[in-house]
């Protein structure tokens, strides 16, 4: 798990502590940074214990957070990239500096991360268009406070009240809820697609993903001369590249596999392609009392055919709201 909190302070709040390091709970080994101005106080502690993760400052830029990047827009198509992590630090700076904070808009991956341009006093934080990485915030009268999990945010809270308004919302979306909500009414989470610019003690929420535009009839095709057979080994290309981008080079990998057409295809893709990094497997939730929730009947056809077990885990007893204060606090 990588983690990081990151916390701005204007340096003319009065005494402030430049040199004392965050003081977070953390069994993971945990790097700490501080650095600061006649303008401001910044300090972040981060844990990296799977790639990729990002940590850079130079002169004019400070970079901290969990970043991916699978494609990048140029010249209005995305282009598939593998950077290593200090191309994607180099190139992260380089794509800044040319477009300022629309740059985000070029960035096709899964990534939660804070930036901070020391020339112009600018602080960014950004989450990918999909939601995969988190991002939380909480802002007082003197500081405001980043961070990739809610347990890092914690600490800062005097007398943690409780958003019922959340807990509402916690219901009637089943679990997955993608709003500024969170179950503490001090501490904000940044919506999936969205970033926030803050300056001069102000936070501008931004929605950087224009999803009437990307769905409008201009980029529908209701007619190609393309062929048919081109377009489908297209597809199938770029299919296979994103599923091998997922696959850690590891001695074992798992599907998440059920019995629709998504998963099974992720899971032929993984057993075709990625076998080459190390054995390929699966888990699958299953039911015996919830016969209308089922599938292992169509898991267990797939499985024969690679000659594969898989693991199957039994949800009869598995309630949405099983463990709620462990998994949404």
């Amino acid at each position: 798990m990588n983690w990081y909190v990151f916390e701005f302070m204007y340096n003319s709040e009065g005494e402030v502590d430049k040199n004392g390091h965050l003081k977070i709970n953390s069994k993971s080994k945990v790097n700490y940074f501080n650095t600061s101005s006649q303008n401001f106080v910044l300090k972040a502690a981060y844990a990296q214990n799977t790639t990729p993760y990002v940590f850079f400052e130079n002169n004019d830029v400070l970079i901290v957070g969990d970043i991916v990047i699978y494609n990048i827009l140029n010249h209005g198509v995305y282009e598939n990239v593998d950077w290593t992590e200090q191309e994607l630090l180099t190139n992260l700076i380089s794509l800044y500096n040319t477009f300022g904070l629309d740059f985000v808009k070029r960035l096709d991956g899964e990534f939660s991360f804070v930036l901070f341009d020391k020339k112009n006093l600018t602080l960014m934080a950004c989450r990918d268009t999909l939601g995969v990485k988190r991002l939380f915030y909480l802002k007082t009268d003197t500081k405001l406070v980043v961070a990739s999990d809610i347990f890092l945010l914690k600490s800062y809270l005097n007398t943690p009240e409780l958003n019922g308004v959340y807990f509402q919302e916690y219901l009637n979306a089943k679990g997955i809820v993608d709003s500024y909500l969170t179950p503490y009414k001090e501490i904000l989470r940044l919506p999936s697609g969205n970033m926030f610019v803050y300056e001069n003690k102000e936070i501008n929420l931004i929605n950087y993903v224009n999803y009437d535009e990307l769905f409008s009839d201009k980029w529908m095709m209701k007619e190609t001369t393309i062929n048919r057979k081109a377009l489908i080994e297209e597809f199938e290309s770029i299919l296979n590249k994103a599923v091998l981008r997922r696959v850690r080079k590891s001695e074992r990998n798992t599907v998440l596999l059920s019995g629709g057409l998504d998963s099974t295809t992720i899971f032929n893709v993984s057993k075709r392609l990625g076998h080459r990094y190390g054995e390929i497997n699966s888990v699958s939730v299953v039911f015996d009392e919830l016969k209308e929730c089922d599938e292992s009947a169509y898991i267990t056809e797939l499985l024969e055919q690679y000659n594969s077990k898989g693991t199957f885990l039994n949800y009869d007893s598995v309630l949405m709201y099983e463990d709620l204060r462990s998994n949404i606090l």
